[in-house]
């Protein structure tokens, strides 16, 4: 056991200095290092693929994300090379929807001393956002549920859980409305409710604005102001800041305030 444990960290510190050192061949020199039987060795191969712009790997990255999908527990714990093939593939900007659509499903629960923990929901953010940056035909019906996630979806990059809510809004498809006023609700923090409130104020989607004017007229003063500073991306939309203006003086207190310092803002 000794013995392999020391030929993974060769492997892995041979891989590290390639990167380092970037040699004319290095995409060459690094598809042995994708195929490697240990996680944490292609995963260090599939990072350094992405930091190099290596787009002539993009279908190794593929094969290595479809490899470790096989007795994962034991060869990628932590689903480190998962996520980062996904990854690369994300940032080379390359099209591989079998990856992505697989890996917005991808479920890996490893044992702990309570509970199962699922490992794979950074993998499953990362493929989500893949697939709307793409614009893949069926993204948004793949997408939708993770809002919705058992796991904490923040543990994954924040980039890319904010991109996913901001593209479900801008796609302004009435199918993404649901899963968005779901995240709404349960959002984790005030970065993710500010993310979420704005995805919906700039879908335009009359269902949405009914929803944020509810809030500004009925909710707890923070989120209350919240679903107000998300309005102002509708600010030249007459109709709806009058009736905007109606909730919040009717309201008063902060929310008046912030409605007339909104309004007054050149």
């Amino acid at each position: 056991m000794a013995s392999k444990r020391a030929a993974v960290e060769e492997r892995l510190h041979a891989v590290v200095e390639l990167g380092k050192r970037a040699p004319a061949t290095l995409a060459i020199d690094l598809r042995p290092f994708l195929r490697d039987k240990a996680g944490i060795v292609a995963a260090a191969a599939a990072t350094i693929a992405a930091g190099q712009e290596l787009h002539a790997l993009e279908k190794e990255l593929e094969e290595t994300f479809t490899r470790f999908l096989v007795d994962p527990l034991k060869t990628d714990p932590g689903c480190r090379a998962k996520l980062a093939a996904a990854d690369a593939l994300r940032k080379l900007d390359a099209r591989a929807p079998d990856v992505y659509v697989r890996g917005v499903a991808v479920r890996q629960l490893e044992p702990t001393f309570g509970p199962p923990i699922d490992t794979a929901a950074p993998v499953r953010v990362c493929c989500a956002a893949a697939l709307l940056e793409t614009r893949h035909p069926l993204a948004l019906l793949e997408v939708a549920p993770l809002l919705a996630d058992p796991e904490p979806i923040k543990e994954a990059d924040d980039e890319a859980v904010r991109l996913a809510l901001l593209a479900m809004g801008e796609s302004r498809d009435e199918r993404a409305l649901p899963a968005l006023r779901e995240y709404a609700e349960s959002a984790p923090d005030k970065e993710a409710r500010t993310t979420v409130l704005l995805a919906l104020s700039i879908s335009r989607m009359p269902a949405a604005n009914e929803y944020l004017l509810q809030l500004v007229e009925n909710a707890p003063e923070r989120r209350a102001l919240e679903a107000l500073a998300a309005l102002q991306s509708q600010r030249f939309d007459a109709a709806l800041i009058e009736r905007l203006r109606a909730v919040a003086i009717a309201r008063g207190g902060s929310v008046s305030d912030a409605f007339v310092a909104m309004t007054n803002r050149k």
